[in-house]
Parts: C-alpha cells; structure tokens; sequence
C-alpha cells in the first residue's frame, strides 16, 4: 500500500485516495476491516464521500497483538477469534451487496513473525484480502481521517492502538512528518520492572520522537484510537457521569491530561 516515494508525490489536500478505482466513488456502500493489535472492526459507510456516514459499525475483541513481544508470534486464540471475526464480516458484507471489502491490518500482523501466514489464510479460509500497511502509512491514514472530518486543519494527530502509537503532523490541511512506535497498551503492559520501567520506556521513546518531529509544538492535538476512548470513559467512570456517550468536558479533559504526559516526557 504504501510505496518509498510516496511523500514526494502530491496527492491533494486529502492526501492520495483512499479509493483509486474509479468505479468506487460510485459504490453506494463502502464496507472497510480493521485488524488491530486488540480489535477487528468492520465498518461500513454510506458511499465514498469526504464524511460519509455509519451504516454498520461492529467491533469484535481478538487480542492479536497479546504476548507478542514475548513470543513474537501472534496470539494463538486471538488468532482463531480474529479468523472467526473476519469471516463473519465477510458473510455479512455479502448479505449487505458491498463486497469486496477493504482491509488493512496495523502493528500485530506486521510485527509478527507470523502476520504474512495470518493473512494468506485469512484470504485462503474468507476471500478478504489484506493489506499489511507500515507504521508511517498507519499515521498517514489517522492524519487524513482528522482531514477528512475537519478540511484544513493544522496540530498533531496522536493515535494509540493495541500495539503501537502513531504521530502525524498536519500543516495547511496537509500530512507533514509521521512517526509511529511501541507505545501501544498490550506492548506497555509486558515490560519488566514494573512501573519505574515502564516510566523510563516511555520518557525515552517520547524524546526519540520528539527529536523525529524535529521539536514540532503543535497548538492541536487530535487524539485517535480505542486507547484514549478508554481513558476517557475511565475518567467519566471517576467522575460518575451519567451519560454513556462522550462528552466533549470529558474529551476535554483527557485531552488536557494527554498534553501534560507529553510535556513530562520531552
């Protein structure tokens, strides 16, 4: 999916097409697959358009991505759940008349030395192909996500998955420097030493990246990913508040607590 000169390409202020073909600007549906480090979602959307909107949405937890620093290997049972998953996504894709899907697997199958097996037998035992994109891709597609929600806007996208976490910058509606690396929750929680380790991990990664970005101080912060949609509910569970969906005074606030981790590890 990605190729080695693809930043010296202009692709617009969208970046390059999620859809190349032609023929799928003009699908009244658009059903896309998932496989993280701790989920695999099947998302379908209402056309191709810029911001279409949800017809499906259906995550499925399968913890690809856990024991993978330890073994290197992908997650024998999180395999078999992932599998199981993707199969059901493809049967109801067909129900719904939008195959063939689009899907993308991150960090887990990439990382593993096992991912590429995973994904012939996914297209073996399903028909769904995947596509197994590098972490600066990964950064790039969270960037023009926030692109394609808010035209024009300018910070750093911040997205955290199972396994990993991905920077981008994005400048006059446009995706600048992209970094990714292991700071993902399944990789955090397998470092040994406890918490003064994995304190250490973290500041050095942050200024590693901090030195990638070459200093970028954004004045936005956009964060993406399962992983702040956690801490969020985390702090609405501290907090006792009533509603399930999230509040823009608790994005807020997560939002607030992000940007003071950040300014402690760089």
């Amino acid at each position: 999916m990605t190729t080695e000169n693809d930043d010296a390409i202009d692709w617009g202020g969208f970046g390059r097409p999620l859809f190349e073909d032609a023929a799928a600007m003009g699908l009244g549906r658009v059903g896309v697959i998932d496989v993280g480090s701790n989920s695999v979602r099947l998302v379908v959307f209402d056309g191709a358009a810029r911001s279409p909107a949800y017809f499906y949405n259906e995550k499925i937890m399968c913890a690809l991505g856990a024991g993978l620093s330890e073994t290197g290997i992908l997650n024998p049972e999180g395999r078999v759940r992932a599998l199981s998953a993707i199969r059901r996504f493809a049967a109801l894709a067909e129900g719904m008349g939008i195959t063939p899907l689009t899907a993308v697997a991150t960090a887990a199958v990439r990382e593993a030395s096992d991912g590429m097996n995973f994904r012939d037998e996914v297209l073996r035992e399903t028909g769904v192909k995947i596509w197994v994109i590098d972490g600066r891709e990964e950064a790039r597609l969270s960037a023009q996500g926030v692109l394609l929600g808010w035209p024009g806007s300018y910070g750093l996208v911040c997205d955290i998955g199972g396994s990993s976490m991905e920077l981008a910058d994005l400048a006059e509606g446009r995706v600048g420097r992209r970094v990714t690396s292991a700071l993902g929750p399944l990789k955090l929680r397998e470092i040994k030493g406890g918490k003064k380790a994995v304190k250490a991990y973290v500041k050095e990664t942050m200024a590693q990246l901090h030195s990638e970005m070459e200093g970028e101080k954004a004045m936005r912060l956009f964060l993406v990913g399962g992983s702040w949609r956690g801490i969020a509910r985390i702090d609405m569970g501290r907090r006792g508040y009533p509603l399930t969906v999230l509040p823009w005074k608790v994005l807020n606030t997560v939002v607030a607590w992000a940007l003071a981790v950040l300014a402690r590890c760089i």
